[in-house]
């Protein structure tokens, strides 16, 4: 619980040579969220594995960026920054570049100049930038940056109030022949942020280990597993006498005085804000849900 809460001085005393398991989805998550656990990483020497020390510093990076400090984004001279893409695929397949995050929004937004900046240095991550501009409402920000539509910002576009964004992005979809497809192990980047604010695996026991931890394949955290920790959270909270006996038992089976256990809603279609929440968890317990957007409108058209 020390790395998933980015509690430093709690983990750097509690940590080993070589991490346990889960460990490193929870560092990793413990990094997007508190700065200064961030940057007592950022001055650690790189992890034996290249792999994973790659995707640990694109975890810094992101969480600098919300931190509103660009200096692992380089200024360079006007004649070394790329050329805005020229071609219809060309920004989609950069921003899935391993080498810049894809989630600079959350749990944090940072300032619009700080995302205004970061496209101007790096016109690689302007769909990111894009997608965060949507969520955070920066729409001067948004009229600016050279990108192409994509589904996962119509996704994202759909679960805000205003209409600006939706209708923008299908102007430009009519310029650019169509949205563009996520790519094939991507589907993480489809999920609205609203579906990355809650914990969907809950359960009340008598004794937790890391075993009650549950580990969602793809997160929001430029989909690097995600740990959910719920059933741990309630049971740090719950009192001995209430857990007693309890073994992984689900909260429908807990809170019974309000009425009998919740449906969860199968009809989303005309309520995106639910779509949003219910979304990850409909696919966690394998319930039939089809989702429905305007893109799939336009496609059956």
């Amino acid at each position: 619980m020390a790395a998933w809460n980015g509690n430093v001085d709690r983990y750097s005393r509690l940590r080993r040579h070589v991490m346990i398991d889960k460990e490193f989805a929870c560092v990793i998550r413990g990094i997007c969220h508190q700065t200064s656990f961030a940057k007592w990483w950022s001055i650690q020497a790189p992890l034996k594995d290249k792999r994973k020390d790659k995707r640990l510093q694109r975890a810094i990076t992101a969480r600098f960026i919300m931190s509103n400090d660009l200096s692992r984004i380089p200024l360079r001279p006007a004649s070394e920054i790329p050329p805005p893409p020229q071609h219809h695929r060309e920004p989609y397949d950069n921003a899935l570049s391993q080498e810049f995050p894809s989630c600079i929004w959350y749990p944090n937004l940072a300032e619009p100049e700080t995302y205004r900046e970061l496209a101007y240095r790096e016109p690689r991550m302007a769909l990111t930038v894009a997608r965060a501009c949507i969520i955070a409402n920066y729409q001067a920000v948004y009229q600016s940056l050279d990108f192409f539509p994509t589904r996962a910002l119509i996704r994202e576009a759909e679960q805000q109030p205003s209409t600006f964004y939706t209708n923008d992005l299908k102007c430009r979809a009519e310029l650019h022949g169509g949205f563009l497809d996520t790519a094939e192990g991507s589907n993480w980047e489809e999920h609205p942020m609203v579906e990355n604010m809650r914990l969907f695996n809950t359960n009340l026991s008598e004794v937790t280990t890391t075993d009650d931890i549950d580990m969602f394949p793809a997160g929001i955290f430029n989909g690097e597993e995600a740990p959910d920790v719920g059933t741990i959270l309630l049971n740090v909270c719950a009192p001995s006498n209430v857990k007693f006996g309890h073994t992984a038992t689900p909260l429908s089976e807990v809170y019974t005085a309000a009425g009998a256990p919740l449906e969860i809603p199968l009809g989303l279609d005309a309520d995106l804000s639910a779509r949003g929440y219910l979304g990850t968890a409909l696919i966690y317990n394998n319930r039939p849900w089809v989702p429905h957007s305007s893109v799939e409108e336009k496609d059956s058209e």
